[in-house]
């Protein structure tokens, strides 16, 4: 049933009637959640915070209750010998984990060789649109192409569905190198005592048992390495090429991630990354919000130690980006207001709860006091934990019981709402007043098995750990993608519903809030992670409805930062790929300093986008050194033109144009990664695809540098056969080689070949990525007619701009050069069309007379006035697709129209946001 109680049945059954100050403490600092648990245990649990959801427990061998625990040494491990039936899992720098009897907690607890005992609590799991949207596909087709060979890409997640053929090389043999079932009956891993580890020979021979019934650890493996086989390369994940090692520490049978578990993943990859002396970078898509979020938790101690041995991990930033699941204000004296929303009971009791941790910086010492309506409870000093039983359901507080927190020197609050006593939990907003400290306080939710949350938050500070470790690459998400093809149709997700009231290109709203708790920036950046496509696992239970499977069941839709998380784990391994001996650190400058900006994300480092959306393309290109020869023959910063004459001149005349031991290393790029001693046709043709992948060659002037300079003249788009073409000339004697990029401000550059007008034999190389086409021109003989034409197929009649410029002579010398473009009598042109958060607008009137510029929408109304004048010469101006009142408008179709005396030009316009 639903209970709603008014305010003045609040008054009259109130009554206060139990408050319990926690018994003298143990020898070590111990966890408030370990505590409940033994008072519970104990039939004393009135000041207990329940640890049922919280805690990693299991049934042992002989039925007894164990729990997991994390150990804070000092010094070392010790001799625990003396603590009946603990099993230690790993030890990274000074945390440990473990898991004991509960019955033999206390026993551990008295010892004085520790620093602190903490809880294992719990965490939770938080292609081929995204694939483009961050530039992968730029560097899958670059020269050297990195797809992510001879890295390792390492998972920890809810199992992976070793059998589906995206995990598998050409030749059907699996590309998991390993899988660690935490939770698996077998042989454990060399160094752990439970567990069961399959190796990628046991896979093969269809061996091992593992399986995941969640779905989640497969669709983040696949994000990050899946090859595409089952969907013809489509749903390709990022670092299709890498090994894989799979951590499976969900536990299945309770659910969740337990902290212990995840360390010991942790610290069993980095063992493999030693055993296979090879680079590694680790995918964590989990997160929780139980701890200090300022770094010092113990899951992000390890984080950072492994960061310090050399391993990138990459972790979520949450998902909590529009729940409510943070507040904070000045510890003094704030209000934190925490609202039960009308909810159905469960029947019975101990079953319906909501818990809150707060914590409170520096050792000061404020009162906590709980209050619904006009009623509160008394205040609870620090220090101390209380219990109280009303009608209004049961109020723990449990302000700081172990004292000042040894990791940082802070103080914890926790304040459970439940129905212990029978009495079902009043919904309404609660008040938690929190006086008399110093500093800040932040809250989090932690659990709650009704809808909760803190009514007034500005969502920020909800980034989870560990994605809150200062070594840590912290992932938010972005939307790519509106739809997708289903198995029952094409499903189309837009704007409006549970998917994300979000455009394409913009903040998926569910994606969490940084900074971190002590202030520093978190997220780092984000990634695709709204409506991802990628490997479905056969064993889901159940299985994914059929409007977010896709191509025949093969894959499905999911998302949150958890898929963000492995898409940039494998943009990661594409850079360890190029250069191995990157470390974490240099791994996340890169990735931030080369992050893409745009009107969405802004300029600078924010709470919401970090510093932007990972760029692969950007991160590759500022990468130093290559893994080879990378044809720069003339050592000066990249492969051009002036390469391709320098080696052609050597390859016809080697004695006449000898090259020195330096330059012929660098020309010798044929077959990769190191040549074979030759300089031919082979090494000049690798050479050319490296410079079609230079992204704006040379510089091109905007007017001649001298009347005897060459010229190359680009033309309108016009009909080519079937489609159209944009025609660039090139005039002038004594041109050897040219080299020149292109963006085009609609439409799609065809697939068509390139025709080329000219007298005698001329090499024309070409290659699209997005709007932008690279094009080289070159001749064998180093002299190409002084007069030639190139058409460039395109789909449409669409305007292009120049993009880059490079000539080059007969000696290898570059000419001064220039570009003329001149436009018809009359156009208009917007870049980009679809338009997302702005436009550039080119236009020029007919002829002399007064012209004016407007937007109009489908019914004819004018909805946006841009410019007018009277000369007939070509003018750019921005728009930001808004209206004259400076609203913005709404997503669809509108016309662009340049009206004159006698002529009216229409364009078309898609705002796309």
């Amino acid at each position: 049933m639903t209970r709603q109680f008014p305010a003045s049945i609040f008054l009259a059954t109130l009554l206060w009637v139990m408050a319990l100050v926690v018994a003298a403490q143990a020898a070590v600092p111990m966890d408030p959640l370990l505590r409940g648990l033994l008072d519970k245990a104990a039939g004393d649990g009135s000041a207990a915070i329940s640890y049922e959801k919280l805690v990693a427990t299991e049934k042992g061998p002989q039925g007894e209750l164990r729990v997991g625990v994390i150990l804070r040494l000092d010094g070392g491990l010790p001799d625990l010998a003396d603590v009946p039936g603990l099993v230690v899992g790993s030890v990274c720098g000074d945390i440990a984990t473990a898991r004991l009897p509960l019955t033999s907690l206390t026993v551990l607890a008295g010892r004085d060789d520790l620093r602190a005992i903490e809880a294992a609590n719990l965490a939770y799991p938080t292609m081929d649109v995204a694939i483009p949207s961050a530039h992968v596909d730029q560097v899958w087709a670059g020269t050297p192409a990195f797809t992510g060979a001879n890295v390792i890409v390492a998972v920890i997640d809810t199992g992976i569905d070793f059998s589906h053929e995206d995990f598998d090389d050409a030749d059907g043999s699996t590309r998991i190198l390993n899988i660690w079932d935490l939770n698996g009956t077998g042989t454990p891993p060399s160094g752990f005592s439970y567990g069961a580890e399959w190796s990628s020979a046991q896979i093969d021979a269809g061996t091992a048992t593992e399986r995941d019934y969640n779905g989640h650890g497969s669709h983040v493996t696949g994000m990050a390495a899946g090859d595409g086989s089952a969907s013809g390369g489509q749903y390709r994940g990022v670092a299709y090429e890498a090994d894989i090692i799979f951590a499976k520490a969900y536990d299945d049978q309770n659910g969740g991630f337990s902290a212990d578990r995840t360390i010991d993943a942790m610290n069993y990859l980095a063992s493999k990354q030693q055993q296979y002396g090879r680079p590694m970078v680790i995918n964590m898509s989990l997160g929780g919000h139980m701890g200090p979020h300022d770094g010092s938790g113990a899951q992000e101690e390890v984080v950072d130690n492994l960061t310090a041995q050399g391993i990138t991990l990459c972790i979520a930033a949450g998902n909590e980006g529009e729940d409510y699941v943070t507040a904070h204000g000045p510890a003094a004296g704030t209000d934190l207001v925490f609202r039960v929303v009308p909810y159905t009971a469960n029947a019975g009791a101990d079953n319906d709860l909501a818990l809150v941790a707060a914590w409170v910086d520096g050792a000061t010492s404020p009162t906590v006091t709980v209050s619904l309506g006009g009623t509160a409870t008394e205040a609870v000093p620090s220090g101390q934990a209380m219990g109280f039983n009303s009608a209004l359901g049961y109020i723990v507080i449990d302000n700081a019981s172990g004292g000042t927190d040894p990791r940082n020197g802070d103080k914890q609050i926790l304040v459970q709402l439940d129905d212990r006593q029978g009495t079902d939990l009043s919904d309404g907003d609660w008040t938690i007043r929190i006086q008399g400290g110093s500093g800040e306080v932040h809250a989090w939710k932690i659990f709650s098995t009704m809808t909760t949350g803190f009514p007034g938050s500005d969502q920020t500070y909800s980034v989870g750990i560990p994605g809150t470790a200062q070594g840590a690459v912290t992932l938010g998400a972005e939307k790519t993608r509106q739809s997708w093809p289903s198995i029952e149709g094409t499903a189309s997700y837009g704007t409006g519903n549970s998917w994300g009231d979000a455009a394409e290109g913009d903040l998926a709203p569910f994606s969490s809030v940084g900074p971190t708790r002590d202030g520093r920036q978190k997220p780092d950046l984000t990634a695709p992670g709204m409506a991802i496509v990628s490997v479905r696992s056969t064993s889901i239970d159940p299985p994914p409805p059929g409007s977010l499977q896709v191509a025949g069941g093969d894959y499905w839709v999911s998302q949150g930062t958890s898929m963000a998380t492995p898409f940039t784990t494998g943009v990661v391994a594409l850079m360890l790929e190029k250069n191995g001996d990157l470390t974490p650190a240099q791994i996340k400058t890169i990735l931030r300093e080369s992050a893409a900006t745009d009107a969405f994300t802004g300029t600078t480092w924010n709470p919401r986008w970090g510093a932007g959306k990972v760029d692969a393309a950007a991160a590759l290109a500022a990468i130093g050194g290559t893994t080879g020869p990378d044809g720069d023959i003339d050592a000066d910063g990249g492969p051009t033109v002036l390469d391709v004459v320098l080696l052609v001149n050597h390859i016809v005349d080697p004695v006449g144009h000898p090259l020195s031991s330096e330059a012929r290393a660098a020309a010798d790029v044929y077959p990769a990664p190191a040549g074979n001693g030759l300089l031919d046709a082979a090494d000049l043709v690798r050479i050319v695809a490296f410079i079609l992948g230079t992204d704006a060659p040379g510089k091109s002037a905007a007017l001649p540098a001298s009347t005897d300079a060459p010229l190359v003249k680009l033309g309108a788009p016009v009909p080519d056969g079937q489609g159209w073409s944009i025609p660039v000339t090139l005039s002038g004697a004594g041109v050897a080689a040219a080299q020149f990029a292109l963006d085009l401000e609609e439409g799609q550059w065809a697939e068509d070949a390139v025709r080329v007008e000219a007298a005698g034999t001329v090499s024309v190389a070409a290659h699209a990525r997005g709007g932008r086409q690279h094009v080289l021109v070159y001749d064998l003989d180093n002299d190409l007619p002084d007069q030639l034409t190139i058409h460039l197929p395109c789909t449409e009649s669409a305007l292009a701009r120049p993009a880059g410029l490079l000539l080059v002579d007969g000696a290898g010398i570059a000419l001064e050069a220039a570009w003329t473009s001149p436009m018809p009598r009359g156009f208009v042109s917007v870049w980009p069309n679809p338009v997302g958060a702005g436009a550039q607008v080119r236009f020029l009137a007919p002829a002399a007379g007064p012209w004016n510029l407007a937007v109009y929408d489908l019914r004819g109304r004018r909805v946006r006035s841009l410019d007018q004048g009277s000369l007939a010469v070509e003018r750019t101006l921005d728009w930001a697709g808004n209206d004259d009142a400076g609203h913005r408008l709404a997503d669809g179709v509108y016309l662009m129209r340049l009206e004159t005396a006698g002529q009216v030009l229409v364009k078309k316009v898609l705002l796309a946001r």
